[in-house]
C-alpha cells in the first residue's frame, strides 16, 4: 500500500513528540500535576512545563512556562501550592507556586542546586536531597580576585589527584580529584511559612541534616513529621560495591542516622506506613551477584525487628519497566503504601509488560490492579482512598496520563497530547510473538512489520538487541523503531535469557557467558520471522546499544548471515572494558573476577578475539563522554574492521556520554537515526542473495 510521504515516521518527528511524565494527584484527588517535556530545535534542547489536568477530566493545561525546565511538581498537604523544580534561573532550584494566584516563589538559591521537593506533613519544611561541595573556589586564595576567565583557566591547569575507584560516572563526568570536584549528597530541611510567602517574604536558609564522605538520597518524611527515610552509601568498602541502605533521622537534625537494613543489598524508594510503624522500601539483596532480581520488603521503623521480604516467591523483578527511547519524564516508582496500611502497590515486569500490583502485608500472593499489553512507567495517589493517577505508554502510543480506581475500576485517559502526531502519521502495530530459544525456553519477542508492504511479499529485516543486559523490550512506543518500519524495515526485538520479564533463573543463566547464552535465543527469533512472519533471508541486519552492541560485535564474529550492523555505545573487548568503565570493576566482580585471575575467561568472551571472522559491513556510533562503555572500545572496533578490510564507518558524537539515544542533545539524536537509515539502506535494503 502506497502513502504519501508526509505520512510516514520520519527521525526529525522526534521534534513533534511530546513527553508526558511524573503524574502527582492533589490530596483532594480533584487534579493532577504533570510534565510535558518538549524539544526545542532551534535552541537544541529539551524544555519542561508542569501541567494540569481535572480528575474527573477536561482539558490539560500548562501552569508554568518559560523557556527552561519545571520539573519534579509536588503538592502542599492542603493542595492549595505546588512546589518544583526550575531551572529558570541555572541550577535547578525549589519554586513554590500558589494555586490560588501570583508568581512562583524561589525558595533556595544553592549554587550546586537543589533535589527534588518533599512536603512535611503539616506543610510546614520542604526536605530534599542536594550536592555539597567539600571545596569552594571563591574562599580558595588561589581564585580569589580572579574573572571567570581566569579561573577557568586555572582549573584546566589543576591536575586531578585520583585515589578512589569511582572516580568518574556516566553522565556526571569525573566525581573526584582532589581537591577540587569533590562532592556528595546530603539531605536538608527548609522551613516555609506560607504566611511570610504570601506577604513576598524570603523562606530560611535550608538546614543540612547529615554529612559525610558518602551520598544521602531520596528522603521521606514520616507520618507525624519527626523523622526522614532515606537511602544512604555507607558502607566501609562502598568504594568497591553499590550495596545502599535505608536509614532514619530526625527532621529537627537532633540525633544521629540510624540504620534500618544490613549492609548486604542495594535498596531504595523508602516508604513509610500510615501508621509510621514499618517502612516499604524495594530492592535486591543479592546486589553485589550478576542479574540480582528487584523485590518488595519492609522494615520496623523503629529498628526493633528483622526485615521482611514480601515477594519472594513472586518470581519477577519490580520496576523495570519496557525500554524505550522517549523516556525523559520521570515520575514515582517507590512502593505505595494503602490508606489503611494492609497493602503495598508496586510496579512489577512481565513479558515486555509493566503493570502494578497490590501486595498483601498479612503475606499471600500479589494481585494484580493495573496490567495488559502495556508498560506504566510511574504512578501515584492522593491521600485516603483516592484513585491512582500513572502513565502508560504501548507499541502504538508514547506515554499518556490515566486515572483509575484504587482497585483498577474505571480506567479513563485524561490526557492525549500526542493525539495530532499520530493522527498524522502511520504507526506500524508492533506483533507480539513467542517462540523457542535455543535451550527450548519461551522467548517474549515483538515484530514491527513495515509500513506499505503487500501480502505475501518478503521484506528485509532489522534484528534490534536491548542493552542490560538486565532489561526488558516490550510493549512501549520506539520512535526509531518506528522509523525503521516507515523506511520499509521489519523490526524484531526480542527477550533472550538474561532479560527481566521472565524471573530470576532466566536472567542468571546468562551469568558470565554473554553472547553463548543469547546468541541462539537471537537467531531462533530471526528463524522465526524468516519462517513465519514474512522476513527476508537474504536482507537481514543488526544492531544495538550498550550490551546490544556488545551482542552486535558478538554476532559478527560467529555469523555472516546479516547484511549490515550497527553497533552503538559498544563493548569490543572485556580485557580493557574491565579497567576503563565507570562501573565494570566494581558490579562485574562477582561475575567474570579479575582479567589477571581468569585471563581466558575474559579473552573467550571478547568479540574483537574473533575479528577474524569479521566479514558484515558494520557502522559505530560512539560517545566521547562514555564512561560506561568508554569510547576506546569502539576505537578498537573501528580498528579490527578496518585492517579486516571490512566497509566501517566510525562516528563519534562530542559531549555526549552513554544515555545519547534517550537523552543526549536533539540535534545529535537526529544525526545518530539518519546515520543508521543511511547504513541500513546501503547494505541492506537493496541487497538479494
Amino acid at each position: 500500500m502506497a502513502l504519501p510521504g508526509d505520512r510516514r515516521i520520519t527521525p526529525r518527528d522526534l521534534f513533534a513528540l511530546q513527553f508526558v511524565g511524573d503524574p502527582q494527584l492533589a490530596p483532594d484527588g480533584t487534579r493532577v500535576a504533570f510534565v510535558v517535556t518538549t524539544i526545542d530545535e532551534e535552541g537544541d534542547d529539551y524544555r519542561s512545563r508542569v501541567w494540569l489536568v481535572p480528575a474527573a477530566g477536561g482539558t490539560p493545561r500548562p501552569l508554568t512556562g518559560g523557556e527552561k525546565k519545571d520539573t519534579a511538581p509536588r503538592w502542599s498537604p492542603d493542595g492549595r501550592r505546588l512546589a518544583f523544580l526550575s531551572t529558570r534561573d541555572g541550577k535547578p532550584q525549589i519554586y513554590v507556586l500558589d494555586l490560588a494566584g501570583g508568581e512562583a516563589v524561589g525558595l533556595t538559591a544553592r549554587k550546586e542546586g537543589a533535589g527534588e521537593p518533599v512536603w512535611s506533613p503539616d506543610g510546614r519544611r520542604i526536605a530534599f536531597a542536594a550536592p555539597v561541595a567539600a571545596w569552594d573556589e571563591d574562599e580558595d586564595e588561589a581564585y580569589k580576585g580572579k574573572s571567570r576567565e581566569e579561573r577557568d583557566r586555572l582549573r584546566a591547569r589543576e591536575p586531578l589527584r585520583i585515589e578512589r575507584l569511582k572516580y568518574r560516572f556516566d553522565g556526571r563526568g569525573f566525581i573526584h580529584g582532589k581537591p577540587r570536584l569533590e562532592q556528595r549528597s546530603h539531605l536538608f530541611v527548609l522551613d516555609v511559612d506560607p504566611a511570610a510567602l504570601a506577604a513576598g517574604g524570603k523562606p530560611a536558609e535550608p538546614r543540612q541534616l547529615t554529612d559525610g564522605d558518602w551520598d544521602d538520597q531520596d528522603p521521606a518524611w514520616s507520618p507525624d513529621g519527626a523523622a526522614l527515610a532515606f537511602v544512604s552509601y555507607r558502607e566501609a568498602d562502598r568504594d568497591r560495591t553499590f550495596r545502599a541502605d535505608i536509614w532514619v533521622v530526625p527532621a529537627d537534625g537532633g540525633g544521629d542516622p540510624r540504620r534500618l537494613t544490613g549492609g548486604d543489598g542495594s535498596f531504595g524508594g523508602p516508604a513509610w506506613s500510615p501508621d509510621g510503624r514499618a517502612i516499604a522500601y524495594t530492592g535486591a539483596l543479592e546486589a553485589d551477584q550478576p542479574l540480582a532480581t528487584t523485590r518488595l520488603w519492609t522494615a520496623p521503623a523503629g529498628g526493633d525487628g528483622a526485615t521482611r521480604c514480601l515477594t519472594a516467591d513472586y518470581d519477577r523483578d519490580l520496576n523495570s519497566p519496557p525500554m524505550t527511547d522517549l523516556t525523559l519524564p520521570s515520575g514515582n516508582t517507590r512502593p505505595v503504601w494503602a490508606a489503611g496500611g494492609e497493602a503495598i502497590f508496586v510496579l512489577a515486569a512481565d513479558s515486555g509488560n509493566q503493570g502494578l500490583l497490590r501486595v498483601p502485608l498479612a503475606g499471600g500472593d500479589p494481585a494484580p490492579v493495573l496490567e495488559g499489553e502495556r508498560g506504566i512507567v510511574a504512578f501515584g495517589t492522593g491521600a485516603g482512598d483516592s484513585p491512582i493517577v500513572f502513565c502508560a505508554t504501548d507499541g502504538v502510543r508514547p506515554a499518556e496520563l490515566f486515572i483509575a480506581d484504587r482497585d483498577g475500576a474505571a480506567e479513563r485517559r485524561l490526557t492525549d497530547l500526542n493525539r495530532p502526531f499520530l493522527d498524522a502519521k502511520e504507526v506500524s502495530p508492533p506483533q507480539r510473538l513467542r517462540f523457542k530459544g535455543g535451550d527450548e525456553h519461551e522467548i517474549d519477542g515483538w515484530l514491527i512489520p513495515p509500513v506499505g508492504v503487500a501480502a505475501g511479499e518478503r521484506f528485509p529485516l532489522i534484528l534490534m538487541i536491548h542493552g542490560g543486559p538486565h532489561g526488558q523490550y516490550g510493549n512501549a512506543f520506539f520512535h526509531e523503531f518506528q522509523t525503521l518500519a516507515a523506511r520499509g524495515y521489519g523490526v524484531l526485538y526480542t527477550n533472550p535469557h538474561g532479560s527481566t520479564g521472565r524471573g530470576a533463573a532466566f536472567a542468571k543463566e546468562l551469568a558470565a557467558c554473554w553472547g553463548e547464552k543469547d546468541l541462539p535465543d537471537l537467531l531462533a527469533g530471526v528463524d522465526h520471522a524468516v519462517a513465519e512472519q514474512g522476513a527476508d533471508p537474504d536482507r537481514l541486519g543488526v544492531g544495538g546499544g550498550s550490551y546490544g552492541g556488545f551482542l552486535t560485535n558478538w554476532i559478527i564474529g560467529h555469523t555472516d548471515r546479516f547484511k549490515a550492523a550497527v553497533s552503538m555505545r559498544s563493548i569490543a573487548n572485556l580485557l580493557n572494558f574491565w579497567g576503563t568503565s565507570d562501573i565494570f570493576p566494581i558490579t562485574g566482580l562477582r561475575e567474570w573476577g579479575t582479567p589477571w585471575e581468569d585471563f581466558e575467561r575474559y579473552r573467550r568472551f571478547s568479540p574483537i578475539m574473533y575479528a577474524a571472522n569479521f566479514a558484515t559491513p558494520t557502522l559505530i556510533l560512539h560517545q566521547e563522554e562514555d564512561y560506561r562503555c568508554p569510547i576506546e572500545q569502539g576505537e578498537q572496533l573501528f580498528a579490527a574492521l578496518t585492517l579486516r578490510g571490512v566497509p566501517a564507518r566510525f562516528v563519534r558524537f562530542p559531549q555526549e556520554s552513554h544515555g545519547l539515544s534517550r537523552n543526549g542533545k536533539p540535534g545529535h539524536r537526529l544525526q545518530r537515526l539518519e546515520e543508521i537509515l543511511a547504513w541500513y539502506d546501503r547494505y541492506v535494503m537493496g541487497a538479494r542473495g
